[in-house]
């Protein structure tokens, strides 16, 4: 059994169904193994969005008990829209 991943919006997600996280200007997605897109992470700064990818992609190769991402740093970003 895998552990749930609780993403930035507060969503859960179990990180086994993520196939391919990718990076584009305004986010990240997550897609499934049929590339069906099962998750977007919105975030405008390049380098957070990078963070991010990074985030869900380690967080595949953690295995079935990932450790919780610390999404804080998203917040600054959304506090000053």
């Amino acid at each position: 059994m895998s552990t749930l991943i609780v993403m930035p919006d507060g969503n859960a997600l179990s990180p086994v169904l993520i196939k391919q996280v990718s990076l584009y200007k305004k986010g990240v997605m997550c897609r499934d193994a049929q590339q069906r897109m099962i998750a977007w992470i919105p975030v405008v700064d390049e380098e957070k969005g990078k963070r991010v990818r990074d985030i869900l992609i380690r967080l595949t190769a953690d295995g079935p008990r990932p450790i919780q991402p610390d999404w804080s740093f998203l917040k600054e970003e959304a506090d000053a829209s």
